[in-house]
C-alpha cells in the first residue's frame, strides 16, 4: 500500500478509535453547561462553601468562637479565598463556584496534555494520548458522584498541587522557581489537609533528585507554612488552630479503608499492574525522571484518597485526585516505553495502537447515563419557587442547610449553618444550634433539612408557619425530613 493511503488508513482508524474518548469529553461538556447556572445545590455543602466565601467577601470572621453564633467547616481557607476573589469579580453564586472548579478541572486536563505531547515520540501519538487522558478524567466524572463542578475544595485541591509538580520541573531548581514551588506547596495544603501526601512525596523527590535544592526547597515550604499557620492563629486568637486541629470529631472506619479499590480499578485497570511497570521501565533504563515524579503523585493521591474514604462522614469526592491522575501518569509511563522501542520502529507503532485501542476499549465501556446528573425542568421551577419564597419573606432569615439562598435573595443575617454545628458538637464543642439561630436575630427560619428531635429543639425559641411545599430533591442531595418554615416566638410568647 503507498505511504500516502496507509497513512490516510492510520488516520480513518484512529478518528473511529478514538469515538468513545469524543463521547466522554462531549457528554461531560454538555454536563458542565446544563449544572452551571442551577440556583441550588446538587450536593449538601455547595451553599455552604459559597456562604463562607460570602463572609470572607464581607470581612466577616470564619475562624471563631460558635458560641458567638457561627460554627466554620474545619476546613482550610484557600478555597473560599480563591472563591471569594472570583466572586468578586464576576459576582458570587452557584455559577461562579461551579466554574471555579471547572476551571481546575480543565486546567489540570490541559496540562497533562501539554506533558504527554512533549513526552511522546511523535506529535499524532502525543495528540492521541493527550485526548485520551482529557476523557479518562471526563469518565471519572460519574464515580466521584459529580464532584467535578460542585462548589467544593476538591478540584482546586487537585490542580494546585498539579501545579507545584510542574514548577519543581525535572532538573535543579533556580531560586526563583524554588519560590514560586514552595508557594503552591504550601497553598496545596492550605487547600485541603489531604495535600499533604504531595507536598511530602514532592519535597522527597526534590531532596533525592538534588539534595541542596531540595533541601531549600523543603525548608522554605516549611517556612510558608509555618508563617501562614501562626499568622492565621494570631488573627483569629487561636480559633484557627481549634478548627483545624482540635476537632478529632471524624472516626476513621478501618473495615472501609479498601472500598475505593473497586472504582479506581474500574476506571484504570492497568493499576493493578502499574508497580511492576515502573519496575520493568526502571529496569530497562527507560523510566524518566518526569514520569517518576509524576508516579509517585499518583501514589500520594491513592493513600490520600483512601485515607479520607475510612473518615466517618466522607463522600466520593475524595476521588477526585485520583480519577484526574491516573491515566494522564500511566500515559507518561507508556510514552517513557515507546521512547526506548522507538529503534524497532515497528514494535514501537505496535505498542501505540494496542495501548489506544485498550483506552478505548475501557472507555467504552465507562459510558453512563448523564440525565441522572442534569437538573430537570421540574427541578428548575422548584429552585425559582424556592428562592421567590425566601426573598417574599418579611424579616431576615435563616436557611439552614441552604446558607447562600438567604444572602442571594436580600438577607443579610449571619447564617448559622446546621451542618458547622453538628461538627462542633461532635467535636465536644459546649453549643447549641437553636441558641445559634436565636443569635442570629433571624425572624423566620426555612428548614431544609432536620429530624424530629431537631424540630423538637427549634421549637422552643420558634414555632411553626407552614410546610415549605417546595421538593429541594437534586441528583446528589436527597432530603428525608420535610421543609419547614418558622417564626421567632415574640417576648413573652410561650411555647404551647
Amino acid at each position: 500500500m503507498p505511504p500516502i493511503l496507509r497513512r490516510g488508513a492510520a488516520s480513518v482508524a484512529l478518528v473511529f478509535l478514538l469515538a468513545p474518548a469524543y463521547w466522554h469529553l462531549r457528554t461531560i461538556a454538555e454536563l458542565f453547561h446544563r449544572r452551571m447556572a442551577y440556583p441550588l445545590d446538587f450536593e449538601w455543602m455547595e451553599s455552604c462553601h459559597l456562604y463562607h466565601a460570602y463572609r470572607i467577601e464581607n470581612h466577616l470572621p470564619l475562624y471563631i468562637d460558635p458560641s458567638r453564633g457561627f460554627a466554620t467547616f474545619p476546613y482550610p481557607p484557600l478555597h473560599w479565598v480563591v472563591l471569594a476573589a472570583v466572586g468578586k469579580v464576576l459576582g458570587l453564586d452557584w455559577w461562579t463556584g461551579r466554574a471555579l472548579s471547572v476551571g481546575c478541572i480543565v486546567g489540570a486536563s490541559l496540562v497533562f496534555g501539554v506533558l504527554l505531547v512533549r513526552r511522546a515520540p511523535t506529535r499524532w501519538i502525543g495528540a492521541s494520548f493527550a485526548i485520551l487522558a482529557a476523557a479518562s478524567i471526563a469518565a471519572g466524572y460519574p464515580l466521584t458522584g459529580g464532584s467535578y463542578d460542585l462548589v467544593r475544595p476538591d478540584a482546586l485541591a487537585t490542580f494546585v498541587p498539579i501545579a507545584a509538580a510542574v514548577l519543581i520541573g525535572e532538573g535543579r531548581l533556580s531560586l526563583r522557581r524554588s519560590l514560586l514551588a514552595a508557594l503552591a506547596l504550601a497553598a496545596t495544603i492550605y487547600a485541603k489537609q489531604t495535600g499533604v501526601f504531595f507536598v511530602g512525596w514532592l519535597l522527597v523527590f526534590a531532596v533525592l533528585r538534588d539534595r541542596r535544592s531540595g533541601l531549600f526547597l523543603a525548608a522554605t515550604t516549611g517556612a510558608a507554612c509555618l508563617a501562614t499557620l501562626l499568622g492565621l492563629s494570631a488573627a483569629t486568637e487561636g480559633w484557627f488552630w481549634t478548627w483545624l486541629f482540635d476537632m478529632r470529631k471524624h472516626a476513621l472506619l478501618v473495615d472501609t479503608w479498601a472500598d475505593p479499590i473497586a472504582p479506581f480499578v474500574r476506571h484504570a485497570p492497568f493499576l493493578l499492574v502499574l508497580p511492576l511497570a515502573v519496575a520493568s521501565l526502571r529496569r530497562r533504563g527507560w523510566l524518566s525522571t518526569e514520569s517518576l515524579k509524576w508516579t509517585g503523585m499518583l501514589a500520594a493521591a491513592l493513600v490520600g484518597a483512601m485515607l479520607a474514604h475510612a473518615k466517618d462522614g466522607s463522600w466520593l469526592n475524595v476521588y477526585t485526585p485520583v480519577f484526574v491522575l491516573a491515566w494522564p501518569i500511566g500515559l507518561l509511563l507508556a510514552c517513557d516505553a515507546l521512547r526506548g522501542l522507538w529503534p524497532q520502529r515497528e514494535r514501537a507503532l505496535a505498542a501505540t495502537w494496542a495501548v489506544v485501542v485498550a483506552s478505548s476499549g475501557v472507555l467504552l465501556l465507562m459510558k453512563y447515563d448523564p440525565t441522572r446528573f442534569a437538573p430537570t425542568a421540574k427541578m428548575w421551577e422548584s429552585a425559582n419557587r424556592f428562592h421567590a419564597l425566601v426573598a417574599a419573606l418579611d424579616g431576615e432569615t435563616v436557611v439552614t442547610t441552604i446558607p447562600f439562598a438567604a444572602v442571594r435573595d436580600g438577607k443579610h443575617c449571619t447564617q448559622p449553618i446546621l451542618q458547622g454545628y453538628i461538627d462542633g458538637v461532635a467535636a465536644g464543642m459546649p453549643i447549641d444550634y437553636v441558641d445559634g439561630l436565636h443569635l442570629s436575630g433571624a425572624r423566620y427560619v426555612v428548614v431544609a433539612g432536620m429530624n424530629e428531635e431537631q424540630h423538637l429543639q427549634l421549637a422552643t425559641k420558634f414555632e411553626l408557619v407552614r410546610p415549605l411545599e417546595v421538593n429541594l430533591d437534586t441528583p446528589g442531595v436527597a432530603r428525608p425530613f420535610p421543609g419547614t418554615v418558622w417564626r421567632r416566638r415574640e417576648p413573652g410568647q410561650s411555647r404551647p
